[in-house]
């Protein structure tokens, strides 16, 4: 059988192996060359059908084989029960185009989980600033009930209370004479006090 050796020695094409099949295992998803991709998926493959075995050889074999312990624990508590009925086939490869740097093929790695794929989506309201509704789906119910809070708080929040505001300060506003209105600024500063006695007289009569 021929063997693609990555322009590498056998200890360092081993290893880099080794490594993404750990990756791979810890993360359920990579991202590599396509060549990597398809040693990769045989070596997991092979790694999980011995797991599966359970027993005390095949425990050494992936304790040599993986880099990390926390793979070794995750293959033979959570995978072996995930791929108990499923005999091959546990990992997908997806291509994703080529790299921009050489031009090189890329792939995506990633375990076939079927209970992770089946999450109920709810409905969650957010408002904006402005009032308006937006409905999104989201995927946990925790969250869905911490943004309807957060949505009623802010139906409250959003009231009338500043327009009003805003308008009796214009009506006040009217109410003021011309001369009142216009003596904090610098054009009012000038007049002279003659000036502000015959407005007022003027004012008064009407």
């Amino acid at each position: 059988m021929k063997t693609v050796k990555f322009s590498r020695t056998r200890e360092h094409r081993e290893l880099m192996l080794r490594n993404l099949a750990t990756s791979l295992v810890l993360y359920e998803k990579i991202k590599t060359t396509h060549a990597k991709a398809k040693a990769v998926k045989i070596l997991v493959e092979k790694m999980i059908t011995r797991a599966k075995k359970n027993d005390l050889s095949s425990s050494r074999k992936l304790q040599e084989f993986f880099t990390d312990v926390n793979a070794v624990k995750k293959i033979r508590e959570e995978l072996i029960k995930t791929f108990a009925n499923r005999p091959s086939g546990f990992i997908r490869v997806a291509r994703l185009g080529f790299r921009a740097g050489d031009s090189a093929p890329m792939s995506q790695v990633e375990l076939i989980m079927p209970h992770k794929k089946a999450v109920k989506k709810e409905a969650e309201t957010i408002v904006s600033k402005k009032g308006k509704v937006t409905i999104r789906t989201k995927t946990s119910g925790s969250k869905v009930e911490v943004a309807e809070k957060i949505a009623k708080t802010k139906k409250e929040k959003i009231t009338k209370k500043p327009a009003i505001a805003i308008k009796t300060i214009k009506k006040t506003e009217d109410k003021k004479g011309w001369l009142d209105r216009v003596s904090g600024t610098g054009l009012g500063k000038k007049f002279s006090q003659a000036t502000k006695k015959i407005w007022t007289k003027r004012t008064t009569s009407k």
